[in-house]
């Protein structure tokens, strides 16, 4: 089936408005004081499940769906604090339906989630019961025994493996063929840790051992997606002593694959260590919490969580390593600003608050812009336009593919681009003759000082103070040609001039990324529309 085809229409008129619009007032339901805290939240689980859903084969996910599920997860977190983003995806795909309708909740969802996976861990344990003494498991490959002895690593094998795993562990790793299937492609490799137990004779294998922990290994990244006790619970700190958690790291980065590549991962998905608690101004390492001044990031050592680290007070000296620990940017002393004053032609990363034209003044030196560390950066770049008219341009962008993504746009973003007569209030879409670079500036909303909501106007007169200004149209689709390596799941909004559309309605061009490729797509920019903290858009610095 064709992406066109794939993907699901753009909510158009009242579907698409009311889903933002209730998403809106769903944020407005949270207490001010905690209202950051629980949007953070939403996205963070919003961007984990958007880039593994965009990403699984057969599985639509497009915009409708995307705002659906960001609408039902801040329904959810108006009760809950937390949330099992790896269960909660297997529920996804389990129900695909789920998400294409704004009814039903996710604590209703998981509840059926785990129904399921109970009956189906039921069955296999009663085909377990029937089977005779003549039947047996293929051996699992047992890699190490953990240095304190109690427990060794088993990489498993085959579906009787993952079945037994979830027998054991109550979870889904068994109950159907998505893992196996991921396992055959190489993408990756599951790991359970086991009591020690006795060898047997015949195989020089352990037998009658007990799973206690079950783990996710992506061998193409070297990363570990997954690190699960039964019941699908987050490991914590007691943990970390109770299963030799770090000796097992460190062991594991010993080991190679099939394909004699080392397994020398450096990475553990956020999501597995919510339950870790690391002090402030320390790193939790494969060898134990280390004070932030104590660590060298240079070593062979893995920084699995780092506490929160505010830098104010703070020496140059002690935020430079911070700031390498954290982001991995090298900076000397003289090389950070964090007031007007400070900022010269040896800063490569300012970190403080905006002053008046602040983007139009940072020199070309300044390779990072924080105004909060690290959670708050501005991005800079630019992109080449003029030369080729709007056909030319839809052509370029629908014959582009990157290996095997494809680049469209929607018929929505075609419109605008044929729009040439002029109205009242909005823009036509024009081309310049000459080619030009334009300089852009990424940022969110509420990087432009509104931490609760903003309409269209408030940012559009907001961008002056920065030092920016509006996009010429041909921005929108000239940056979707540039912009390839855009996050999956990510929507980019252009600040320009509104385009209307066939409806009147003022139009804005979007770049986004979905299971389907790259597109560039409208959106609805009302004045008086209004924008949640996390939107992103993309601005032209000042001539």
């Amino acid at each position: 089936m064709s992406p066109e085809k794939r993907r699901p229409q753009k909510p158009e008129g009242r579907q698409g408005h009311n889903l933002q619009q209730q998403y809106e007032e769903t944020l407005s339901t949270f207490p001010p004081n905690i209202r950051s805290e629980k949007e953070s939240l939403v996205n963070d689980a919003f961007n984990v499940l958007s880039t593994r859903l965009a990403g699984q084969e057969d599985f639509v996910f497009g915009k409708n769906e995307q705002e659906i599920l960001k609408l039902k997860l801040a329904r959810y977190f108006q009760r809950e604090n937390s949330i099992d983003t790896n269960t909660l995806f297997d529920a996804i795909v389990e129900t695909s339906g789920f998400i294409t309708n704004e009814k039903g909740g996710l604590n209703r969802l998981l509840k059926i989630h785990e129904g399921k996976t109970l009956q189906k861990i039921a069955e296999m344990r009663l085909q377990r019961a029937a089977m005779t003494g003549q039947e047996k498991f293929n051996p699992y490959e047992g890699l190490f025994e953990t240095n304190s002895g109690k427990f060794y690593l088993a990489r498993l094998l085959n579906m009787p493996h993952l079945k037994e795993e979830s027998e054991y562990m109550r979870h889904c790793v068994g109950t159907g063929d998505s893992y196996i299937n991921k396992m055959k492609r190489g993408e990756v490799e599951i790991f359970s840790l086991r009591t020690k137990s006795p060898l047997n004779k015949d195989t020089g294998k352990p037998e009658g051992d007990t799973p206690v922990l079950t783990i996710e290994y992506d061998p193409k990244n070297k990363k570990i997606l997954q690190m699960k006790k039964a019941d699908d619970e987050f490991i914590t700190n007691a943990d970390i002593a109770k299963f030799d958690l770090f000796g097992m790291i460190e062991q594991i980065r010993a080991t190679t694959t099939d394909a004699g590549e080392p397994r020398d991962f450096t990475h553990i998905s956020p999501s597995e260590l919510v339950n870790i608690i690391v002090p402030n101004y320390y790193v939790l390492t494969q060898k134990g919490e280390v004070h932030y001044k104590d660590f060298n990031p240079d070593e062979q050592n893995i920084a699995l969580k780092s506490g929160k680290m505010p830098l104010e007070g703070l020496s140059k000296t002690d935020i430079a390593k911070i700031v390498y620990i954290i982001a991995d940017i090298k900076v000397t002393e003289r090389e950070i600003a964090q007031t007007e004053s400070e900022v010269s032609d040896e800063t490569k990363i300012y970190i403080g608050s905006p002053y008046p034209k602040f983007l139009l003044k940072m020199s070309d030196t300044v390779e990072h812009i924080y105004l909060a560390f690290p959670e708050s950066e501005i991005l800079r770049d630019d992109v080449m336009i003029g030369g080729r008219s709007a056909e030319q341009l839809i052509t370029d962008i629908e014959n582009t593919k990157m290996g095997n993504e494809k680049m469209h746009v929607s018929n929505l973003a075609k419109a605008m681009m044929r729009k040439t007569i002029t109205d009242d209030e909005y823009a036509v879409f024009e081309t310049q003759t000459e080619p030009k670079k334009i300089d852009l500036v990424r940022l969110t909303v509420r990087d432009l000082g509104f931490p609760q909501t903003a309409t269209t106007k408030q940012i559009f007169d907001k961008i002056e103070e920065y030092g920016l200004e509006l996009c010429p149209a041909e921005v929108g689709p000239n940056y979707r040609l540039k912009y390839t390596d855009q996050p999956m799941g990510e929507y980019l909004l252009v600040g320009m001039k509104q385009i209307s559309d066939s409806c009147g309605n003022p139009d804005v061009f979007e770049l986004e990324r979905d299971g389907a490729g790259l597109w560039l797509d409208s959106y609805w920019a009302k004045p008086t529309n209004k924008w949640n903290p996390d939107y992103v858009f993309v601005f032209r610095l000042r001539k």
